[in-house]
């Protein structure tokens, strides 16, 4: 296990949560995403672009209230073809906009790049 990879992925990381449950703009959102392409997956949903991912973010802002992504623990490894791969094992609540209370474990793969402004996700994939 790389420490100086493992630290920067896990920074990527709680930066990026903590902007989803501060609602903070899209257009902030965007730059942790390849902008070659990427892809988000989530059961049967695929999100590739950005404006997808826009629709998809302001849906979610309506329907939850309240968000809080915990990550409970993240490994992050080198692949042979020099992407990396990060595992993060998240604890997500939320409410909806009736105040139902939501609770979800989910585990999180993340393929990175590194690129001269830093790593970049370019696939993105939740499963529970």
């Amino acid at each position: 296990m790389n420490i100086c990879l493992q630290g920067k992925a896990n920074k990527l990381a709680v930066d990026y949560y903590r902007l989803i449950d501060d609602r903070g703009p899209i257009e902030q959102l965007n730059e942790f995403f390849c902008k070659d392409g990427f892809e988000i997956i989530k059961g049967d949903l695929s999100i590739s672009s950005f404006e997808d991912f826009a629709l998809w973010y302001d849906n979610n802002k309506q329907d939850y209230v309240e968000c809080d992504h915990t990550i409970e623990r993240l490994d992050a490894d080198t692949l042979e073809d020099g992407t990396i791969e990060v595992t993060i094992w998240m604890d997500y609540r939320a409410k909806t906009k009736r105040y139902e209370k939501v609770q979800v474990h989910a585990v999180i793969k993340w393929h990175l790049i590194d690129t001269e402004d830093g790593l970049k996700i370019f696939k993105y994939t939740i499963t529970k």
